[in-house]
């Protein structure tokens, strides 16, 4: 079985996750300020992400094997993966509202995630780092963040 096609529309399965977590809030799986936490913290999370890139730079593993990758040329930093960091710490953030609706996103993520990798613009450390942040962060931000827009 080819899976190029899921290196190739990486971009598209985020865009997938965004409009997924609105239309719960249209069809009333969620509530406005659980989707705007979520969406937050995507954003929070893939911000932190680049902070990270521009600390801690490791290669992307096509410029180590010398092979060109499927995708766009990136030449900052591989870790952490801000797709998969971005689509993990949406997706989580929605797990903690809604069971169903977060292992669905959740599934999609681990897709981006490997397309990510198929890609070749990262490697299982990147995007296993980006899971891990994203625990931490949506954890953090559950606890500090959540309540205030609660009131």
């Amino acid at each position: 079985m080819n899976l190029n096609f899921l290196a190739l529309y990486t971009d598209h399965l985020l865009v997938t996750l965004l409009i997924v977590t609105v239309l719960a809030k249209i069809f009333r799986r969620l509530s406005g300020i659980q989707v705007f936490f979520a969406v937050f913290t995507a954003i929070i999370s893939w911000s932190i992400g680049m902070i990270i890139k521009s600390f801690f730079w490791l290669p992307r593993p096509y410029l180590i094997s010398g092979q060109t990758p499927k995708v766009n040329f990136l030449l900052d930093g591989s870790f952490p993966s801000n797709h998969a960091l971005f689509a993990f710490s949406l997706s989580l953030a929605v797990l903690t509202f809604n069971r169903r609706l977060g292992i669905f996103l959740l599934l999609l993520s681990f897709l981006i995630a490997a397309g990510r990798i198929l890609a070749g613009v990262h490697s299982f450390f990147d995007v296993s780092g980006s899971f891990l942040l994203a625990v931490l962060l949506v954890f953090l931000l559950r606890k500090l963040i959540y309540p205030k827009l609660l009131g």
